[in-house]
């Protein structure tokens, strides 16, 4: 039995512009995961996409952690994006990610410098609530 929630989120996917996805299939496959969040503390954000192996840091049309965007982007200057912020534009623009909102600005503060040092967020279960 499938998901209703699955169902959902690929009706809306439908909807997008074929060009938003089609430039590659992997960006389809990020916004299905459901494992795109939005980290908030006040007015301060960032996205995160749980891969499996390590988190990657997204600040929506500026840069991303992962490995393709750091060498083809930023270091050969092969390409100006990656999968995940092409994912996280198209899931702003339609809700398709799940909001966590964490305690302090300490809190906001640690789980972002962890995800640049480490590639994971420290101690999940205590800093996030959804």
């Amino acid at each position: 039995m499938r998901d209703p929630g699955i169902e959902d989120l690929e009706r809306e996917l439908r909807e997008l512009d074929e060009n938003e996805v089609s430039r590659d299939p992997r960006v389809l496959e990020v916004l299905l995961s459901k494992r795109l969040y939005r980290i908030k503390w006040r007015e301060k954000e960032f996205f995160v996409y749980r891969s499996g192996r390590e988190d990657y840091l997204i600040i929506p049309r500026a840069m991303c952690t992962c490995l393709d965007f750091v060498l083809n982007a930023v270091m050969r200057r092969k390409k100006s994006s990656c999968i995940h912020l092409r994912a996280v534009e198209i899931a702003a623009r339609k809700n398709l990610f799940k909001d966590i909102e964490v305690r302090s600005n300490k809190d906001f503060e640690h789980i972002l410098y962890s995800i640049i040092s480490s590639g994971q967020i420290p101690g999940e279960k205590a800093l996030l609530h959804e």
